[in-house]
């Protein structure tokens, strides 16, 4: 796994997830994001290859969709991605 880290516009480029909705989910409890740091004084969030890919994953679960508060699986069982509450 690359060490590369990228940015939030960069990680919405890379998956095809807008900006918005990325920082959404990230709002809702659904989208662990890295911690902000300091940039050329811009807070900014630096995402690892393994974080972007919850993205894809969230991405594929929820094609064009907003959040669904009753997340179900194959068996009927409630689930929340990536250990949100809700």
């Amino acid at each position: 796994m690359s060490k590369q880290r990228y940015t939030t516009i960069e990680a919405a480029k890379m998956t095809g997830v807008p900006r918005a909705t990325v920082h959404y989910w990230i709002s809702i409890g659904i989208l662990k994001a890295p911690p902000l740091k300091r940039i050329n004084g811009k807070p900014t969030r630096l995402w690892t290859a393994a974080q972007i890919e919850q993205i894809v994953a969230l991405r594929r679960v929820r094609p064009g969709g907003r959040y669904n508060k009753k997340w179900v699986d194959e068996s009927g069982k409630k689930w929340f991605p990536y250990g949100a509450k809700r």
